[in-house]
């Protein structure tokens, strides 16, 4: 998590590619990236998935 509004973070998010919010990043615990998404409306159909799933 990071705050795009400081120098900082928005360094961070740039590194990242992110250049909207919200985007949430999701990562395994190699640190790399596996699942990306630039809304609410997407993270909550990933999750809606899911709960299909399990």
């Amino acid at each position: 998590k990071f705050d795009v509004d400081s120098h900082e973070g928005f360094t961070e998010a740039t590194k990242k590619g992110v250049f909207a919010s919200p985007t949430v990043i999701f990562y395994d615990s190699n640190n790399n990236e596996i699942s990306r998404f630039h809304s609410v409306e997407e993270l909550e159909e990933y999750f809606d998935e899911i709960r299909i799933i399990a």
